[in-house]
């Protein structure tokens, strides 16, 4: 069933699953704090209820809202810590030095460097920074003289966040 309300569409069926979870925590914790109240032990009745009724209302409503508006918050690098990584396609020539070379001259600390993918025409580098806010132009002009060499095919970096 389905109706106009203030403008939004409001399906009861998708609340559904909702209220029979809320009902079933109320029962089972109404069971528990009934034989715990009994025995005269501490959390009894209330606060049985009150817990499992709670910790429903928070798995299902909490968990799902909450992470998802978290999830979908744009990443922004002044909070959040970033991986940056360069990728440099080459020819099989060892081209390590290269890259660690006008990382250094940027002022970049390498992780590590990665073998992504080897063939006998190519090799695909990609060198992990470690964590820290670089500067998109910097990064732009490394990338840049890394294509200037003869050496290297094309080259990129990105950004992720890290977890």
């Amino acid at each position: 069933m389905a109706c106009r309300r203030g403008g939004r569409k409001f399906a009861a069926g998708a609340y559904a699953h909702t209220l029979a979870r809320f009902a079933t925590a109320f029962v089972l914790g109404t069971l528990i704090g009934l034989e715990r109240q009994w025995r005269q032990r501490t959390a009894g009745l209330r606060t049985n209820v009150l817990v499992a009724v709670g910790a429903a209302a928070f798995s299902d409503l909490g968990m799902r809202l909450l992470v998802n508006w978290v999830n979908r918050r744009p990443i922004t690098p002044d909070v959040t810590e970033a991986k940056y990584i360069v990728h440099a396609t080459c020819r099989p020539r060892d081209v390590r030095d290269l890259l660690d070379a006008e990382l250094d001259r940027a002022s970049y600390p390498v992780r590590e460097v990665e073998t992504l993918s080897e063939t006998d025409a190519q090799v695909e580098l990609a060198a992990v920074l470690v964590p820290t806010t670089a500067d998109e132009a910097e990064l732009d002009a490394v990338v840049a003289a890394l294509e200037a060499s003869p050496l290297v095919l094309s080259a990129t970096w990105s950004v992720e966040a890290t977890s």
